[in-house]
This record gives structure tokens, sequence and C-alpha cells, in this order.
């Protein structure tokens, strides 16, 4: 996640409808009958529409759709084994609580829907702060959500981190779903899989560099200045083509750097640490922007030399052709 659909942050929509019945009663007022928002066509011969009170805000990673929640935050390539485990044990955890919640107020004497709604005042009362109707897109978001308190998990080695923490430990433990060293491997294993991952994708970005564009790129740099210079002694030689030129050395150096910086990253990380959260935030830190600097580099050499040199299909190619 964290780039789309939905971001790192995990927050719930509601809607509005719901909301506002749940913020009357934290407030301890009496909830009246929320009716409903009939859309304004500005046409008189038709039919009064009513307005769809399902989710349309498709940035939250829980949403409330009606007659459900969804949970879309799993991964594309994930299995859902795992969500669905901690999913369904923090369901558990909740009907736990308010069960023992809901048993104080009825021993005390509370009729049943009074002490139901008591309930549910109380536990919306203490997780408010989790409900967001907004864009959980842009930048005012992330800054409410650390006002709020809710954790901003921005990449693999500060999410698997959690899985370390004793809370965690204690919560699995507690309804037997895994034991604290199961729990550890499964935080070992998945740390060595993304280190191994991002090796493998790195190593092999080095090769396609390497053997692909950097030698395309030498070649159509040496027939650029060819034709610049037999231009010039024709005397049609321009700013612009000078320019153009310039611009281009800079992408096949900066193309360089980042292949340089790649290989620095992949050299300054031992093998004998895989599988350590120190080797994930190594790659974390210094092996992913030394890509995105390749990456950066490679891209500007594309856009400015013969399509027909490229060594790989272009985005033009892959997109539309």
């Amino acid at each position: 996640g964290a780039n789309e659909a939905p971001p790192a942050i995990l927050s719930v929509f509601l809607g509005d409808r719901l909301t506002t019945i749940l913020e009357t009663l934290a407030e301890g007022k009496t909830v009246e009958d929320v009716k409903d928002e009939v859309i304004q066509t500005g046409v008189t011969v038709l039919p009064a529409v009513k307005r769809d009170n399902t989710d349309r805000n498709r940035t939250s990673p829980f949403a409330f759709t009606g007659n459900k929640i969804e949970f879309r935050a799993v991964g594309s390539s994930q299995s859902l084994a795992m969500p669905m485990t901690y999913l369904n044990v923090a369901a558990a955890e909740a009907l736990d609580a308010m069960t023992v919640m809901l048993e104080e107020r009825l021993a005390a004497g509370a009729e049943r829907d009074a002490a139901l709604l008591g309930v549910v005042r109380d536990v919306y009362r203490e997780i408010r702060q989790i409900v967001f109707n907004g864009d959980n897109y842009t930048g005012e978001w992330v800054e409410e959500a650390e006002r709020r308190g809710l954790p901003n998990l921005k990449d693999t080695p500060d999410a698997l981190a959690v899985l370390e923490s004793d809370d965690t430990g204690a919560f699995l433990e507690e309804y037997g779903v895994f034991r604290r060293h199961e729990l550890l491997a499964r935080h070992r294993i998945s740390l060595e899989q993304y280190s191994r991952h991002l090796k493998v994708e790195a190593i092999q970005m080095v090769r396609m560099a390497k053997t692909g564009v950097i030698p395309a790129a030498l070649d159509y740099q040496k027939a650029f200045a060819d034709a610049v210079e037999a231009a010039a002694r024709l005397g049609v030689t321009t700013d612009e083509q000078k320019a153009e030129f310039a611009h281009y050395v800079d992408a096949v150096n900066a193309a360089f750097r980042g292949l340089n910086a790649v290989r620095r990253a992949l050299r300054d990380n031992p093998d004998e640490d895989e599988g350590t959260t120190a080797e994930a935030r190594h790659l974390t830190d210094e092996l992913i922007p030394a890509m995105d600097e390749l990456r950066a580099g490679c891209d500007a050499v594309e856009r400015r030399m013969d399509s027909m040199l490229w060594p790989f299909p272009t985005y033009h190619q892959m997109l539309f052709q």
C-alpha cells in the first residue's frame, strides 16, 4: 500500500449517515431518524431519486459500504491468509470486550436496549479517532492522523516490527493463534523475503543498465555528437541543438551515478546479516533511493534518445502498441 488504494494509515470510513448516528450517541443525545438524502436533478418531471448511502470513498482502508465493512489494504501480491487471521482475532477480542461491558450493565439492572446503546456509545468514544470520511491521499490527512496519534508505518521494516512487539505477541497468544516463537519466526521469514526480493531486483536492474541502457546511450551519444558536428560544418548548428545534447549528456551521467549508487548499496550490505531488521533497514534507506536514482537517470535517457536504439520496450510501446 501507501501509494495507491489505500495509504498506510489505517482508518475507517463510515459515511455521513452512520457517523452522524454514532456521534450523536457519543454526545449522549437521542438519535433521531436520519432521513435519506434525495439527489437534486433539477428536472421536475422525473421522480425523486434517493442518494446512495454506500461508500464512494475509494481511498479508505476500511470502508462501510451499506451492509458490510470492506478491508482494502491487502497488497496485490499478498496472500489473504495472514490479514484475515489478524482481522478475525481483532474481531474476536472486540466482541469479547463488548460482551463483558454488556454483561456488567445487565448485571447492574440496565434494560437490554439501553445497555446495548451504552456499550456502542462507550466503544465509539474510545475509537472515534480512527474514523475519517475524507480523502486519505491528502497531506492534510497525514498531519491530522499524526495529531490523532494514528501510526503511519511508511515502509516494510517498520510494518514488520509490529510482529516483534510484546503487545502483538500477547494479543495473539491469548487467543491461541500464535505462540511467541512462531510469530518471531514469521517476522524473520518476512524480513528475509523482503530483503531477497529487493536484492534480486537491484541486481537485475544493474545488469539491465550495465549491458543495455548505458551501451545504447553511449552509442547514441556518439551519433548525436557526430550529427551536431556535421551540422556545424554546414553552418546550421543552433543553440537549441547544443542545449539538447547537454541535457542528454546530463541524463547519461545521472544513469551512471545511479548505477554506481546501487552497486555501493549492494556492496555495503553483507550477506551474513540476511533476514535481520538491520539488513532490511539498510536496503530500505540506502538501496531503494539508489535504485530510484538509477531509474530516474535511465528514464531521462529514454526520453531523449532514438527509440529504435533503445534496448527495451519503451513506455509508449508498452502502453499503446
